[in-house]
């Protein structure tokens, strides 16, 4: 009986030790990625208030001198300071977004989301449909920013990766989760039965980077391709 006991205490305290180091794994995950937001954040910040405005200025100027300077050669060079100056501000305000979702507070999450979705559709060939319900302030501050970057991370390897020329988003909120499922027609590959580890799809797709997102706000990320009939990601949020 003694012995029955003394197994039974330390199989219990070998459960405990094993959910405090996971726990442990858990927080630190959450730390790290909640600097590398603060890190972005800042970083978003700089770039927007000093570079941007700098870069206005430097545009406002060339704009002006170009209406004062009628030389042929000196319009010219206006013109190509007043051009480059515009390309450069445009790069600063799309490194500034990709840094720090500053769309997320402004608009919501779901408008959020869907200006990604505009946004990708401009930049590629690819014609994205979506089909979302109103998933704005269920979620903390927190998970709102991780289910941001789930999506927008997806979004980016449809446009990397997949060759596709459609693309589908859809997200549902249920009564205790939000479903999500993303989806395209592109080459696809071989997903061995969705495990990814040690391979070269996981490291080109940030697999363990979205990994890392899901397993903060408990949720959960499956995978689902063949080669030639296009990629599935399926995601579940808990509320």
């Amino acid at each position: 009986m003694g012995l029955i006991t003394s197994i039974g205490f330390t199989y219990k305290r070998r459960i405990a030790h094993l959910e405090k180091e996971k726990k442990a794994q858990e927080e630190f995950s959450k730390r790290l990625i909640q600097s590398q937001e603060e890190e972005r954040k800042r970083i978003a910040s700089e770039l927007h208030d000093s570079i941007g405005q700098n870069l206005l200025i430097i545009k406002n100027y060339a704009s002006l001198g170009k209406k004062l300077n009628n030389p042929e050669t000196g319009l010219k060079h206006f013109e190509e300071i007043s051009n480059n100056a515009s390309t450069t501000i445009d790069e600063v305000r799309r490194i500034a977004y990709n840094l720090h979702p500053y769309h997320l507070e402004r608009l919501g999450l779901t408008n959020a989301v869907l200006s990604i979705i505009d946004n990708a559709e401009a930049s590629s060939q690819i014609n994205f449909k979506i089909k979302s319900d109103n998933i704005d302030n269920i979620l903390s501050k927190e998970a709102e920013i991780n289910l941001f970057r789930i999506i927008q991370e997806c979004i980016n390897n449809i446009i990397k990766h997949s060759h596709a020329n459609e693309a589908e988003i859809i997200i549902e909120k249920k009564d205790y989760e939000i479903l999500i499922r993303i989806k395209d027609n592109g080459k696809g590959f071989s997903s061995f039965d969705g495990n990814f580890e040690g391979t070269d799809i996981s490291k080109g797709f940030g697999l363990e980077n979205l990994r890392k997102r899901i397993s903060i706000i408990k949720g959960e990320i499956k995978f689902a391709s063949e080669p030639g009939k296009g990629t599935e990601v399926s995601i579940k949020v808990p509320l």
